[in-house]
């Protein structure tokens, strides 16, 4: 910053003004001042940024006259007032007052010392209003031979004083720039806003689908009577809440948080078969992050939430599944048909149903599946088990979960690997 000052000082009155220009980077941007607004089908974000400010001050002073104009203590009082700008920035200015008493030739100290108390105030909008107080102590060092020395007249004594300037950097944070509307993740994977407000329940599978394979569907608001399967695309990503990186317009990667999203319904059951109802069918490579689910199928059908079958590479994290069945089994999670490399990290898992069985997990036929830091309740049935493994299961793993219960069933087939609990338990 470049200070340019002029002051004009005489035994009772005194003048003050500088002037104050940023050089050098003026600016920095500061993510976590950004603000991310999700209306209808857009995502718009405005950049938090923090710019320093130009402007000048300026102050006149005067001796209040309770010491002689030439005595070694003196009172003075100062009124001015300030002003900071810069383009698109709220301006930073108001009035500004201080008392300064100071003392020359401190006791115990030699010629030149000088000892001041200092009281500020002063208010702007921005900031509102703040107060200062100040002392400061001076020890000239000089020859102390045996030579005398003249003493300072008052008026010179005045030529001194200290300069009085802001020694900071006067600046402001915010969002000063337009917002851009969000298209695409860091990746360059298109994105697409879904909102309860303007999408209902019964299109939301055909926007699912439109939003097509590689892309990130991000859900916002509550989607309830859900009584259709969504299916999910390959590569893509459905969202509810969590930090997803996107790329701005200007070229920027940032990391967003989306909104939560919920979804209720009946489901409907998988292509060919008559059971068991479930909302999400997953495909190759794609993920379920921070969806909350509640899944309650018609009586006598079996539910599950999110069925893997037969696909490879899906993750379920970070989500909230609940599902009810009445008078047959229910299941949180279905993972069949070989699907290969799924894991199932963070997620609150909820079952219950009045009939014969009831899992958190069922797994009949992978490969590298890992089921990790989840939490697990199962109630209701005649035979409640945490996870249910049939067919042939390799390579599981995964650690950190708890759950309500210490069982799990094997229907058949070889398993290799484990899952634990943090109760003890060891599956299967």
């Amino acid at each position: 910053q470049v200070t340019v000052g002029v002051e004009a000082l005489s035994m009772d009155w005194d003048f003050r003004a500088n002037g104050y220009v940023p050089i050098g980077t003026t600016s920095y941007m500061e993510d976590s001042l950004s603000t991310v607004d999700f209306s209808g089908a857009s995502i718009m974000y405005r950049q938090g940024e923090e710019r320093a400010l130009r402007g000048f001050d300026a102050e006149i002073g005067w001796r209040v006259p309770l010491f002689d104009a030439d005595a070694g203590q003196q009172l003075r009082a100062y009124a001015g007032g300030y002003r900071f700008t810069e383009k698109n920035a709220d301006t930073v200015q108001g009035p500004r007052g201080r008392l300064d008493l100071t003392f020359d030739e401190v006791p115990f100290l030699w010629e030149g010392s000088r000892f001041s108390l200092g009281a500020e105030i002063q208010h702007d909008d921005p900031r509102g209003t703040q107060g200062f107080a100040s002392f400061r102590l001076r020890i000239p060092l000089q020859n102390f031979g045996d030579s005398p020395k003249p003493r300072l007249t008052a008026m010179e004594r005045r030529m001194t004083d200290p300069i009085i300037r802001d020694i900071d950097i006067v600046s402001q944070a915010g969002q000063f720039t337009k917002a851009e509307e969000i298209t695409s993740t860091a990746d360059g994977n298109a994105i697409t806003l879904v909102s309860s407000a303007t999408t209902s329940s019964t299109d939301l599978a055909n926007t699912i689908s439109t939003a097509g394979a590689n892309s990130t569907v991000v859900l916002n608001g509550s989607f309830t009577n859900v009584n259709n399967r969504l299916d999910v695309q390959d590569g893509q990503t459905i969202m509810g809440t969590g930090n997803l990186d996107v790329k701005t317009p200007s070229g920027r990667t940032v990391t967003i948080t989306t909104p939560g999203a919920s979804l209720s319904g009946d489901g409907a059951p998988p292509v060919g078969f008559g059971t068991p109802h479930h909302i999400f069918n997953m495909a190759a490579n794609s993920r379920l992050v921070g969806v909350t689910v509640t899944v309650s199928g018609p009586a006598t059908e079996a539910v599950t939430a999110v069925r893997i079958d037969g696909v490879d590479n899906v993750e379920i994290i970070n989500s909230t599944l609940t599902t009810t069945a009445t008078d047959n089994t229910v299941f949180g999670i279905q993972v069949l048909g070989n699907a290969q490399n799924t894991v199932i990290r963070g997620n609150t898992i909820t079952t219950s149903s009045n009939s014969d069985f009831a899992y958190a997990l069922s797994a009949v036929g992978s490969d590298n599946l890992v089921f990790e830091n989840n939490t697990l309740n199962v109630s209701g049935a005649t035979n409640n088990h945490l996870i249910f493994f049939n067919s042939n299961n390799t390579n599981l793993s995964g650690s950190g979960n708890s759950g309500n219960l210490s069982t799990c069933s094997v229907g058949g087939g070889t398993n290799t690997g484990s899952i634990s609990f943090t109760n003890g338990t060891t599956c299967p």
